[in-house]
């Protein structure tokens, strides 16, 4: 018997990418990591741009998002916890929105 046939070569030495690892994936790695160490990181502790304006002012897709699921949990029998930007937004479009976000909020502060 071959020393292959008795099973897996012994590790001579540690490494740090996998031994089927091609020059390709190798590159694209350090070039990951050269751009990560060169971003910039604001006193928030966000990446530029910054996501703290996004929890304050949420894109039309989020609060339809938002109505869709207050709504599914709803019909679940469920109370859906109140997220103030995208409550705002339901009550400022009026109609059945309006009476969504009303429904979350009085739930959550009565």
């Amino acid at each position: 018997m071959t020393t292959n046939e008795q099973g897996p070569e012994p590790k001579s030495r540690a490494s740090s990418t996998p031994p089927s690892a091609t020059d390709e994936y190798i590159a694209g790695r350090d070039r990951f990591r050269r751009a990560w160490s060169r971003q910039l990181f604001l006193d928030c502790g966000c990446s530029v741009p910054c996501r703290c304006e996004y929890r304050d002012k949420p894109t039309a897709a989020r609060v339809d998002a938002y109505g869709s699921a207050v709504e599914y949990l709803d019909e679940q029998g469920l109370p859906a916890a109140p997220l103030m930007p995208e409550a705002r937004q339901l009550w400022r479009r009026g109609g059945s929105d309006r009476a969504v976000a009303d429904r979350v909020v009085r739930r959550w502060t009565a």
